[in-house]
């Protein structure tokens, strides 16, 4: 056979394979058209887009009906997200369905009037009342989509990722989207009174006798006084399941060092979801906002040219043990920054430790723990801990020691970021900290 002839069977070879995946698959859609689909319990599909100019959006979509759940009337179904408000500007629900084929809920043409901005389009098939779904409607799952389509021809939906968090104001910090067992932490300091904005999702139960589960807060380092926590009472209900919750707004904050925390259990969290998620599942977690002038800045005592150490072990290499001994002449406050090798509650091998002298007898009052340390960068085993601490008059001891494997200049996997900061360093935080901690010989 010839060459020729070889390249023209090669052709029509794959002329036909295409001709195949597109009656499976079947076409693409037009240009300007956004279409979602879910095929099975338990799957999450979205879609951002951007609209240039005011226009009419054109809506179908084909759910199911889920008898007795709560929340919403339909086991599977859509909506779609303002980026920039993070509220949904169109819901699929009993309203909207234009008719009902067994236990599929059709809507055959919606619309809605859309301004010009940033959209996120969600389908969702996560229902907690799945196992009560009839098995002989599983055929039904090829038909479930959500499709978008301007109303007029000369206005498209230009398709972009849908928006992970809040675009509105400006963006201090984020903890979203926050997965089943994650803990992120942010301390940051506020030098003139200010108004600091939050967005948060999470989950809080009326019906648990723990009701928060997934949720933040904000404390005052020093003195431990919570200023702000996501709670069943300032939260509205941030659609879907019952217990999906959101805070949306501002609070004062004075002069000081807070701690922002935001936490999950191991249930219902971004794309583990056991019940339908929140109308704005990429901020499930906590975003922060706040002005650009200075008033607020991310606490960081190693940048501040005014925060040099008071004490310092650093550099910290196998087998050893150091110990230094200080006194305290007044009631001041300071900062304890350890870095060390942690890989679980039980795994403490390069650790740090505070204890206090009375009498002759000294007593341990803090300690470096897995819980709450942060990520060091590198080897997850490099962890960072944190402790603002207000100490009485007397004598203490700063105590690190490690093991025979991972430190400085000899790691056993990957370093952490600031590798010479492998250690424990004491900070000031109060104006009389300097004058008032003394190191012994």
């Amino acid at each position: 056979m010839s060459s020729g002839k070889k390249l023209a069977l090669l052709v029509l070879l794959v002329l036909f394979v295409i001709s195949v995946i597109r009656l499976l698959v079947g076409p693409p859609p037009p240009r300007g058209v956004i279409e979602l689909r879910v095929d099975r319990y338990g799957e999450l599909s979205s879609s951002g887009f951007e609209l240039t100019s005011e226009a009419q959006v054109v809506i179908r979509a084909v759910g199911s009906i889920g008898s007795g759940s709560e929340g919403p009337d339909l086991a599977v179904y859509g909506w779609i997200l303002s980026d920039s408000t993070r509220i949904p500007v169109w819901v699929m629900d009993v309203g909207s369905v234009s008719r009902v084929d067994g236990q599929l809920a059709i809507v055959d043409s919606d619309t809605v009037l859309l301004d010009a901005g940033r959209y996120s389009a969600y389908l969702t098939s996560y229902w907690g009342g799945w196992h009560n779904f009839r098995r002989s409607n599983a055929r039904d799952r090829n038909r479930w989509n959500l499709t978008l389509q301007s109303a007029d021809q000369e206005v498209e939906l230009w398709t972009r990722d849908a928006s992970p968090i809040q675009e509105t104001g400006e963006i201090f910090w984020s903890a979203t989207p926050l997965e089943n067992d994650e803990h992120r932490e942010l301390f940051f300091e506020v030098h003139q009174r200010a108004e600091l904005g939050i967005y948060a999702v999470g989950q809080a139960n009326a019906d648990d006798p723990s009701p928060l589960t997934d949720y933040s807060w904000i404390e005052d380092v020093l003195s431990g006084r919570p200023v702000w926590h996501l709670s069943l009472d300032n939260t509205q209900w941030a659609g879907g399941a019952r217990a999906n919750r959101m805070y949306v707004g501002s609070i004062a904050v004075d002069p000081g060092i807070y701690r922002m925390v935001a936490r999950t259990d191991g249930r219902h969290a971004y794309k583990e979801w056991e019940d339908y998620p929140p109308y704005d599942p990429f901020g499930w977690g906590t975003t922060l906002t706040a002005s650009k002038n200075g008033s607020i800045t991310h606490f960081d005592p190693w940048m501040d040219a005014d925060r040099n150490p008071i004490i310092s072990i650093m550099r910290v290499g196998d087998n050893e043990s150091h110990h230094r001994r200080f006194t305290v002449s007044a009631q001041t406050s300071v900062l304890i920054w350890a870095m060390g090798e942690i890989t679980s509650e039980d795994g403490l091998w390069d650790t740090a430790r505070l204890l206090q002298t009375t009498g002759g007898q000294d007593t341990e009052i803090w300690t470096m723990t897995y819980q709450p340390s942060l990520p060091g960068g590198g080897s997850s085993k490099n962890r960072i801990a944190l402790k603002f601490l207000q100490l009485e008059p007397g004598e203490y001891q700063l105590i690190y020691e490690s093991d025979g494997s991972h430190s400085y200049e000899d790691w056993n996997d990957d370093p952490p970021h600031h590798p010479e900061r492998w250690g424990v360093t004491l900070f000031p935080v109060s104006e009389n900290a300097v004058d008032a901690v003394t190191g012994l010989p």
